[in-house]
């Protein structure tokens, strides 16, 4: 496991936020995805953060056609209380999925005030 070397600076209820997001991600992997692995990327920007939880489960099912040709969900059907954080932080969510390839949840958050770039990786 490997945290980014320096703080980004967000504000406390974002990073709450994006603690929650990733708590949920592996949750829903786990239970719903029967993940064994997950990796979760942070880097952070003066303009934004960057999210990325990706599972090896057995992704979404698309029996809605929610899933697009390149394997992305309609926005509307990413998981509700990620969408919904997401939303409330201003950020861009996109989630991709492939039948037993597992999934890719990836947020855009924007950063007021500007910080420091770091990054991390946590497997």
């Amino acid at each position: 496991m490997s945290r980014p070397p320096a703080d980004p600076g967000l504000p406390t209820s974002t990073a709450y936020e994006i603690t929650q997001i990733v708590r949920e991600a592996l949750h829903n992997a786990v239970r719903h995805g029967r993940a064994t692995q997950a990796v979760v990327k942070l880097a952070a920007r003066p303009s934004h953060v960057y999210l990325v939880v990706r599972d090896n489960g057995k992704g979404f099912v698309n029996g809605n056609g929610s899933i697009d040709a390149d394997g992305f969900l309609a926005p509307t059907s990413a998981p509700w209380s990620i969408r919904e954080r997401a939303a409330a932080l201003g950020g861009s969510l996109r989630v991709w999925t492939r039948a037993n390839e597992g999934a890719e949840i990836s947020l855009m958050i924007p950063v007021s005030g500007g910080g420091q770039a770091v990054e991390g990786v946590v497997q």
